[in-house]
This record gives structure tokens, sequence and C-alpha cells, in this order.
């Protein structure tokens, strides 16, 4: 019964309900978005700490922005290093195992137009991180004829698809990581010689004064020294020869730093925009109830308990309310999902959405805060108008 009272009241209150509407709309996309949008960040940090395998990266010093922006964004580079750095690196004391990868960019794929994939070739020999994601997942390090892709990268395991005008099939797609990685695709040391033994695919390993040309030199610290100390030993001993050391630490404290800033400044709009919306929502409750202080006096003063009443308005209210929350949620769902690569490149850093759990966690977080708004609200006015006796209201009105 009082459902049917409440949505037949609504009906003809539409002005006022359309405007409480927009007011817990909003609100819940701003905290609901933001919310998503927060835990992204922190998942695209976290899974780029777990997946970079490597204690310190080596990278040629006029490509470190370039390295960076792949690995955390997915734009994709080629990046030329001569590879007997590795040599020279492995040398250096507490280094205890290097790695080289070869990065180059794809203009597209011939099978599906997939332009900007970053396409990474490692060595299966040396390698100590590429190998651990696929033992995880179950997949066989490529052979010449193999290749690797990323959540991201639009292929599907079996495919086969075409890089460098050669045919490559797809043996394992990577579990997401809101990183560069999620848009790339792996291949062999062995199969990179080949497609560059092909006339007009040279630049994919290139040879320059009779050395291979690699992108970087991932390294595995001994256990006797912290990865800062190699870094530091490196970059004294070969830093004004052109090349670049970081430490994973150090490129992950930058992107904390980076994360709390966004923190930051979420949580201020959302306190902003919830005081904000807090005002209105009292005001708009206060003059819906003004105009309604007849009907209300005529209620109470033919015995109309003032509990029923309460009810009746507060559900009124709560429908609105989770109207408004049900409708922003799915809106936000539907918007920010698909939109990852581009959140991950508008941040500028890693970016994974959150799970089913975490979102459902959000959701109930938001339906929360709508309810206190309306609540604080409806307390306040109600406490103001209802203690008065049904003959005084009519009376006022009468004035």
């Amino acid at each position: 019964m009082y459902v049917r009272f409440a949505i037949k009241d609504l009906f003809s209150q539409r002005f006022i309900c359309s405007v409480l509407f927009l007011l817990f709309f909003f609100v819940s996309v701003a905290v609901f978005s933001g919310s998503i949008f927060e835990r992204g960040a922190i998942n695209g940090t976290e899974l780029t700490k777990t997946r970079l395998g490597s204690d310190i990266i080596v990278v040629p010093s006029e490509y470190g922005n370039d390295v960076q922006n792949s690995l955390f964004e997915g734009k994709a580079c080629t990046v030329n290093l001569d590879s007997d750095w590795a040599e020279k690196i492995s040398a250096v004391d507490g280094v205890n195992r290097v790695s080289a990868e070869r990065y180059i960019a794809t203009l597209n794929a011939e099978c599906c137009s997939a332009g900007g994939i970053q396409m990474i070739a490692y060595d299966p020999k040396t390698d100590f991180t590429v190998g651990a994601w696929l033992s995880e997942q179950n997949i066989t390090a490529p052979k010449t004829d193999e290749i690797i892709v990323g959540s991201e990268a639009g292929f599907e395991q079996g495919q086969t698809v075409s890089f460098f005008g050669r045919e490559f099939k797809v043996i394992g797609v990577l579990d997401h990581t809101g990183m560069g990685y999620d848009t790339s695709a792996f291949i062999s040391f062995d199969s990179a010689r080949e497609v560059a033994s092909t006339e007009g695919y040279s630049m994919v390993f290139p040879t320059e004064d009779g050395k291979e040309q690699v992108s970087m030199l991932l390294i595995d610290v001994a256990s006797d020294q912290t990865p800062e100390e190699v870094r530091e030993s490196i970059i004294k001993k070969y830093g004004k020869e052109g090349i670049s050391a970081y430490s994973i630490t150090s490129l992950v404290s930058n992107l904390m730093e980076k994360l709390s800033g966004i923190s930051t400044l979420v949580t201020i709009f959302n306190v902003f925009l919830l005081i904000t919306a807090g005002i209105a929502v009292f005001a708009v409750v206060s003059l819906n109830l003004f105009q309604r202080r007849v009907i209300l006096g005529r209620l109470i003063s033919v015995g109309v308990t003032s509990g029923k009443i309460v009810r009746l308005i507060s559900l009124e209210y709560a429908l609105v309310m989770i109207g408004a929350a049900i409708s922003a949620i799915i809106i936000t769902i539907v918007l920010m999902y698909p939109m990852e690569s581009f959140l991950r490149s508008t941040v500028q850093m890693p970016y994974a959405q959150p799970g089913f759990g975490v979102v459902a966690w959000f959701a109930l977080k938001t339906f929360l805060l709508d309810a206190m708004i309306a609540v604080i609200a409806l307390v306040y006015v109600f406490s103001r108008q209802l203690k008065k006796d049904g003959a005084l209201i009519v009376k006022e009105d009468i004035r």
C-alpha cells in the first residue's frame, strides 16, 4: 500500500523528484566512479610490480621515457641498444643475471589491422621474467613460428596472425595486467632473427657495427646487495656512455606518488560534492515539505499519525534515491569498463579495472552515502515540521 501511494505521489511532484534524482545521481556517479578509478590505478601499480620481475632495467638514456611509456601505458616504441652491453653489465659487482629484450613498434598486423602493437622479442635461454608468467598459465616458450599476446592485443589462442610479412600461431594469451604488456606480443630472439633475415624487415633485429641491437636489459640482483646499490654502481661506471638504469622499486615508488596525488584529488572532489549535494538535498526536501505542509497538517488533524506520514514520505525519497543510485552505477560501469586503455593513457600509469567483488562493495558504499545524505535531511526537516500541532500548521498557511 505504501509503495503504491508513494509512486502516485512522486508522479504528482515530477519537478521536485527530478531535481532530487539528479542530485543523488551526480553524487552516486562521483563517488562510484572515483572509487573505481582509484582502485584501478592501485591494481595497475600492484600488478606492475609483480609483472616486471627484475630488480633493475637498463636502457639507452635517450629512450628512458619511451620504454617507461611502453611498460606502463602500452605506447609502442622501437629502441636500439648494443647487445654487448649485457656482457658489460654482467661484470658489475652485485649483478646475478642479465637478460635482454628487443622492443619493436608495429605499424599494422596484416590479418586484422592491429596497429600500435608492441612486439617484444626475448631470449628464453637467459630469461627469468617472461618464463615465470608463462609457467603460471601453463604456456610453453614460443617456437620460431609461434607468438604469445597480451590480453588486449585483440587476438585469441589458436589464431594465426601476420607480423612483418610472416605468419605466427598464437599459443597463449597472457592474463590481464593493466600495464603495457596487455597490448604487446612476445616472440623469441630466434623468431626475430628469422624475420630480420627477410628483405625489408631488418629493423626487427638490426645489426650495427657487427652488434645485434636489443632494447632493454633486465637485471636480477644478487642477494647480498640491494637494487639501489647495484644501480648506482652501473651509473657510476657507465652513466656517461649513454645508458640509464632504473630500479623497479624507484619506478614503482614514482607510480605510488602519482597514485597518492590522484587519491587526494578524488577525495577532495568527493568531499566537496557530498557537502554541496547534501546542502542542496536539504534545501529541496525542506522546500518540498513546506509546500506540502497544509496536506500534512490536515492529515495530522484527522488522526493520521506522524509515524505513518514519515514512513510514506521517507519511502518516496528512498525510491528516488535508489533509482538514481542504480542508474548511476549501471551507467558508470557501462562507460568506464570499455575505456580502460583510455584511462591508462589519461593518467599515464598502469590501470586495471577492479573485479566484481570490489565493484559490489563500492556500489554498497555509494548507496550508504546517498542514504546518509537523505536521512540527515529528512530527520532534521521532519523534526521541525511534524513536531508542530496539525491545526497550527494549517493555521500558518492561512496567515
